[in-house]
């Protein structure tokens, strides 16, 4: 008999509930974090401008807005510190907890072309779209105040600033405990949700929220804040450039995001879906990559006892654990078809091999050809009987 204590549903019940609660206030406490150092860098700023005798309220939006590069990049700068600053009061390593895991360097610019070409895309695509004149105009107005002035500092505050801060706050302090309490997809679409929230036209509200889902899916998959931060940087500096696209041909235009839109295709294949590469697994000094079947386990320790020999490397080797490491995948691919195949066929209705299929069950041609090989056959039976007949009248 089985001794052990049955857990009570109440227990379960709190339990979950307590999961849930401790994501949920984790990841409200940094959001609010970030919003009240937006609202106390607004409050100084504002204080500054009454000391110096600006106090028309028109005055002060025009200096907000001359001004507005150089006070975002001190709420982003601001964030980060404190970001940082938490995480050295928690357990464990503050990498660990940000999620500030290195990545294989050849993938590098991958990650910045991937960036270039989705912000291509979704400006070209997004262009195409009827959108009425109204929107058009807030979202030009919302921006215009960084790109109008001094491009270096909207660049740095903008294009880099703003992508490091983000991704540690929307990605790393808030996708990660939301996944602790509701999982991967839950924490995926709120993160992107929360993420859209934070923009201020209804444009730029859509394309965060689909850039927000991709930034999620990346940091997911590699379980580290690094290509998140470098695909949003890249991003967001494309968007000083994508302006001089405005007057271009429409054909010239579609060209583009058409080109665009395979590039990223075929990077997304190499970035997400065939990862960890053999190249990865020799970049992860970590250890963070565990395979689940222990044939790639030991490959794994192959290569990671590799890297870690001082001498010099050979190419036949390398190449040798290369084939290894494919063979390995096409193994994993053929015995996943295999299964599916399984699957299918277990699916399928099983018929006795004594029993005759009903009429319903046969093919009509099928039935019809039966019908009549049995109209020859008793044909040939009534001849051979009259045959025989003839035969005994004759004796």
């Amino acid at each position: 008999m089985d001794n052990k204590p049955s857990v009570k549903e109440p227990e379960v019940k709190n339990g979950r509930l307590l999961r849930w609660s401790k994501g949920i206030l984790t990841a409200a406490g940094a959001i609010l974090l970030y919003l009240l150092i937006s609202l106390l860098v607004s409050f100084l700023y504002a204080l500054i401008c009454s000391m110096r005798g600006v106090t028309d309220p028109g005055e002060v939006r025009e200096l907000v807005n001359n001004n507005a590069s150089l006070l975002n990049m001190v709420v982003n700068v601001l964030v980060i510190m404190l970001l940082i600053a938490f995480s050295f009061t928690k357990r464990g390593k503050p990498t660990e907890r940000l999620r500030i895991h290195t990545i294989n360097p050849a993938k590098v610019i991958g990650f910045i072309l991937f960036g270039i070409c989705l912000n291509l895309f979704v400006s070209l695509a997004f262009s195409f779209i009827p959108f009425p004149d109204s929107l058009v105009e807030a979202q030009n107005e919302a921006y215009e105040a960084y790109y109008s002035n001094n491009i270096l500092m909207a660049l740095i505050s903008v294009g880099v600033a703003t992508g490091i801060a983000e991704e540690l706050l929307f990605r790393s302090a808030v996708i990660s405990p939301l996944k602790s309490a509701f999982g991967k997809i839950p924490a995926l679409i709120l993160s992107a949700l929360v993420f859209c929230l934070f923009h201020v036209s209804l444009i730029a509200k859509i394309y965060s929220f689909i850039l927000g889902l991709v930034l999620g899916l990346f940091f997911l998959k590699y379980d580290s804040v690094i290509p998140t931060i470098i695909i949003h940087i890249s991003f967001n500096c494309t968007a000083f450039v994508t302006g001089i696209l405005d007057n271009a041909r429409r054909e010239f235009l579609i060209i583009i995001c058409v080109v665009s839109a395979l590039m990223l295709a075929r990077m997304f294949i190499w970035l997400y879906v065939r990862y960890p590469g053999f190249s990865d697994v020799l970049f992860d000094r970590g250890g963070r990559l565990r395979p689940v079947d222990p044939a790639g386990q030991i490959l794994y320790d192959r290569i990671r006892e590799l890297r870690e020999r001082e001498e010099e490397i050979e190419r036949k080797e390398l190449e040798e654990l290369n084939e290894a490491w494919d063979d390995l995948h096409r193994k994993k691919k053929r015995h996943t078809v295999q299964e599916e195949i399984a699957e299918k066929r277990k699916e399928e209705p099983k018929v006795p091999e004594n029993r005759t299929p009903h009429f319903s069950e046969q093919d009509p041609e099928d039935h019809q050809e039966k019908q009549e090989d049995e109209k020859d056959l008793s044909a040939d039976r009534s001849d051979s009987k009259e045959g025989e007949d003839t035969h005994d009248e004759t004796v």
